[in-house]
């Protein structure tokens, strides 16, 4: 159908820039209830489409050597178990107070490289508790994941940098495949509450996967600098989107 296939080449080009930055869910799950999807299939059927983005943007990144196995394994797994729980709530916060908390945490992340500009530059050394944290606050915030998955990915980039050490583009190549993970133990709990519309999927996801490999390809040729600006003004749009629609919405 015509609707159908304009929503795919959107869902491609947000895709290219949600590679990189996350977010494209706030985009995506709007577009699909646009479609006439119900809220519930929204979600589930945009996750599918998040699986398949991830995993071309992450085969993109591996190719080019920007993956490594440390933390990368570690927070695949860990993504697993809160991604199944997210998906499996049924009595959550209102959507309003949860958007409300992660544009908070959005404008929070802004301010903090608008402070720092050299961060996510280079390799820093880490302690081992920093590295403790962040895979203890990435095991829960892949509850989120599993949820509804908005500026997930994001935060995850954010949060690999600072815990990690890692520069900022090796953490959004890293994140993909947790993204990856955390998406397709999702997917599997909505396919047996049987919620994903795949007949809208299958395209979304196609899509979805191309607009992932472009935007790896791209992100792989750019400076440190131009990453860390398109970040921040992608953390910036989507603050001020989750603001305006918890508050006013």
């Amino acid at each position: 159908e015509l609707d159908i296939a304009i929503a795919c080449v959107a869902a491609a080009l947000v895709a290219g820039v949600g590679a990189i930055t996350g977010g494209h869910s706030l985009i995506g799950v709007p577009l699909l209830i646009f479609l006439g999807l119900g809220p519930t299939e929204a979600v589930a059927t945009n996750m599918a489409g998040v699986g398949a983005l991830s995993l071309g943007a992450a085969a993109r990144f591996t190719k080019g050597g920007h993956v490594g196995k440390h933390p990368t394994i570690i927070l695949a797994l860990l993504a697993i178990p809160g991604s199944i729980a997210g998906a499996m709530i049924t009595v959550r916060l209102p959507k309003e107070a949860l958007e409300l908390v992660i544009a908070v945490a959005m404008i929070s992340i802004a301010v903090f490289m608008v402070v720092k500009p050299r961060w996510g530059t280079e390799r820093v050394s880490i302690s081992r508790n920093r590295v403790a944290f962040g895979y203890a606050t990435a095991a829960v915030w892949a509850i989120y994941g599993g949820l509804f998955s908005g500026g997930y990915t994001t935060v995850m980039t954010v949060l690999v940098v600072a815990c990690f050490g890692t520069t900022l583009l090796e953490s959004v190549a890293i994140t993909k495949w947790v993204n990856l993970a955390s998406s397709a133990a999702a997917v599997v709990i909505f396919q047996l509450a049987g919620v994903v519309d795949w007949r809208v999927a299958i395209p979304y996801a196609a899509a979805m996967a191309v607009g992932g490999v472009a935007g790896a390809h791209w992100a792989s040729k750019v400076e440190a600098n131009s990453l860390r600006h398109l970040l921040l003004t992608v953390i910036a749009a989507m603050a001020g989107l989750l603001l305006w629609r918890a508050l006013l919405g």
